[in-house]
């Protein structure tokens, strides 16, 4: 069998030159590594657009309620990226008080933005409610206390939305599967209706939506309907049980983009949106249906951009070829932190005839900095460029600074043209905020 044959699909946005090599949006990889050096995060803003238009597109094909779309900052945060769906007419969803001020410098209105976390500070929440966003997201029994307190001294009326744990196990590792009736998040059924019973005596608290969200990396469309047969009936009973003007309800994001065994799969949207549709139909009346919302992260940037990395070393033992590269986990933690798989290839050589089973590792002091283990690649040589896909989620978001190491550029090709959308760091940026008190400095 040939590496073809073998080796998953790669993304749409690219394809091989045979003099060139690999190809992301048009433009050569090992240029590009050469140009802005590695580690470097490469992202196409045509393919960003493209993600964000097939799944809109499917969704209003189907689906004759309202649909709005709050991107999820939390998986790739970076201004410019988030921009440019901004452009395409999605809102945000925020996790934090630097979430939120960055969506609203944008010029995000603030009733395109929910805030939604399972931990809110008193600053964060009076920041939203003054703010006037379109939604919080409860969480916690005392975050219902702490938004009517804040309402009524800011003489406010707060937008609020209940997070529901429907009892649906979704996702591909444990930490990201959140929900099932043991994850940190949301309400049970029960709880939630205690909650609304609370919501309806706080005068400052507008219970305006349901909101659910199942994991990270669900591929099938009935896990997101099983949780909306949920969150449909609780929009109705909070309606008529307890007068809550509930007007949203929000199925969160999670679509993957990777099977189980890894394999590069596309998030069918149709078969969402007419599982929907049913269900709207069947419990709702044409004047009483929700508007539907949607927070999707990876299913829109995830496959948008690549890691490019080089080869360091190279150590052959134990019968085994350590390859040792520039991408640690500092860079790129999901290969350690969850055992994500991310196809890597060289891009001098992406389809390999006699590949080579290397174990590609990092640079870090951690047993745990490996990339990739028995990946075949092409003979390696030290220099050579790698290049990790599927790296516009949780990528840069979830980089840090371990081993003094400054974290990567992020570069966006649009049009032909590349930008620098994030500089890389210096190590001035590692080291230029420590300080060290004078009687220690001043000790020999």
């Amino acid at each position: 069998m040939t590496s073809e044959e073998t080796l998953p699909k790669l993304p749409a946005w690219i394809t091989v030159d045979p003099a060139a090599g690999m190809m992301f949006d048009g433009l050569p990889c090992a240029l590009l590594a050469e140009k802005f050096g590695t580690p470097a995060y490469i992202y196409s803003a045509r393919a960003i657009r493209s993600n964000y238009r097939s799944m809109i597109g499917a969704l209003s094909r189907h689906i004759s309620s309202p649909i709005d779309i709050h991107y999820a900052y939390k998986g790739n945060s970076s201004p410019a990226i988030c921009r440019v769906l901004h452009n395409e007419g999605a809102g945000a969803e925020v996790v934090s008080l630097g979430e939120l001020q960055e969506a609203l410098l944008l010029g995000v209105p603030p009733d395109r933005i929910i805030f939604n976390n399972v931990v809110k500070t008193p600053e964060e929440i009076e920041y939203a409610v003054r703010a006037g966003i379109r939604m919080i997201v409860i969480d916690s029994d005392t975050e219902l206390d702490d938004i009517q307190r804040i309402a009524t001294a800011a003489q406010r009326i707060a937008n609020v939305g209940l997070r529901v744990r429907p009892n649906v196990r979704a996702g591909f590792h444990e930490y990201v599967s959140t929900g099932h009736e043991e994850t940190k998040f949301g309400f049970s059924r029960t709880s939630a209706e205690q909650m609304a019973r609370r919501a309806a005596g706080a005068r400052n608290i507008r219970l305006c939506g349901v909101h659910s969200h199942i994991g990270s990396q669900a591929c099938d469309p009935a896990n997101f309907l099983e949780a909306a047969d949920v969150v449909f009936d609780l929009a109705k009973r909070f309606r008529t049980e307890y007068g809550h003007p509930i007007e949203a309800v929000d199925l969160g994001g999670g679509m993957g983009i990777q099977a189980d065994d890894f394999a590069r799969v596309t998030f069918d949207f149709d078969e969402l949106a007419k599982g929907l549709e049913e269900r709207l139909a069947k419990m709702f009346t044409p004047e009483t249906r929700p508007v539907l919302y949607f927070e999707p992260n990876r299913v829109l940037v995830g496959d948008t951009a690549i890691l490019l990395g080089r080869i360091i070393s190279i150590k052959q033992d134990v019968g085994r070829t350590f390859v040792g590269c520039d991408i640690g986990y500092s860079s790129f933690i999901r290969p350690m932190l969850y055992g994500a798989f991310h196809d890597i290839r060289n891009v001098k050589d992406p389809w390999p005839t006699n590949p080579s089973l290397c174990e590609l590792v990092g640079p870090l002091c951690e047993s745990g900095d490996v990339l990739g283990k028995d990946r075949p690649l092409p003979a390696p040589e030290v220099g050579d460029v790698l290049a990790l896909m599927d790296a516009g989620a949780y990528g840069y978001a979830q980089a840090s600074q371990y081993n003094s190491r400054p974290r990567p550029i992020e570069v966006l090709i649009d049009r032909g043209e590349t930008y620098v959308i994030r500089e890389r760091e210096s190590l001035s940026d590692v080291l230029g905020r420590f300080q060290i008190p004078a009687h220690i400095l001043a000790c020999e």
